[in-house]
Parts: C-alpha cells; sequence; structure tokens
C-alpha cells in the first residue's frame, strides 16, 4: 500500500537548523554537512541519522540524544581529531582556507538576491511539541 504524501515525507529545509544554528548560512552549512553524512560519509549508523533528521522524523537535537547516534558521531569525531593532530601546518591553513570559502558561498547563498539573510521561519521541531515522529 503507498504511502499517503505528508509533510514528513518530504526533507525538511535550512530553516529546520536555525534553532542551533546563528543565521542562515550556518543552517546551510549544517544542513549540507547532514546531506553528506546522508550518502554514507560517516557509516551507516550516522548515514541512518541524517536521513531520520533531514526527512523530518526526528529534530536534530532528538537525533544527539539517540545512543547509538552519539556513540557514532562521538567516534568519528575522535577520528576527524586524529586526522587534524596528524596534518601538518601548511595542510591544516589550506583545510581552513576551504572552508572559510565554503562558508562565505554559503553565506551568499543564505542571502538571496536581495543580498539580505532570509527571514526566519518558525521549523517544524521548535521544541513547543515532543513527537518521536
Amino acid at each position: 500500500m503507498p504511502e499517503e504524501p505528508n509533510a514528513q515525507n518530504r526533507d525538511v529545509d535550512d530553516s529546520e537548523f536555525l534553532d542551533i544554528a546563528r543565521d542562515p548560512a550556518d543552517a546551510r552549512s549544517l544542513r549540507n554537512s547532514l546531506e553528506l553524512l546522508r550518502k554514507g560519509a560517516a557509516g551507516p549508523i550516522l548515514k541512518e541519522m541524517a536521513e531520520e533528521v533531514l526527512s523530518g522524523r526526528l529534530s536534530l537535537r532528538q537525533a544527539v540524544n539517540v545512543s547509538s547516534y552519539a556513540e557514532a558521531g562521538l567516534a568519528e569525531s575522535r577520528d576527524a581529531q586524529e586526522k587534524w593532530a596528524a596534518m601538518s601546518d601548511a595542510e591544516r591553513e589550506e583545510l581552513a582556507a576551504q572552508g572559510e570559502a565554503a562558508h562565505r558561498e554559503a553565506e551568499r547563498e543564505a542571502a538571496g538576491p536581495t543580498g539580505h539573510p532570509t527571514p526566519k521561519t518558525k521549523p517544524r521541531h521548535d521544541g513547543s511539541t515532543w513527537s518521536l515522529y
């Protein structure tokens, strides 16, 4: 039997992350990071977590309270920290420059055609209600 279309069957937009991110560019960056996780960049557990968050079935705040997701996130964080420690100063500077450029691009995209940030909209998971789904 096919699923009925509803709000839970579509991906959330950047506004979902405005309560966590400082601005629309950070919200877009956070969403882009979740898209990478959804593609399996950090393994199957974080892939599942990203799918749950991006589909709207869980908020990001709820997801980090799921022990298997939190443990996988911590393990991935330790791996990234070890890779960072093994890099030379030049490699770190290059990576930081790439990140800064990507952040500036995300800010430009978030500003839209007017050059001003898009107005904040109330995210679906604003904390006023609680639901596992």
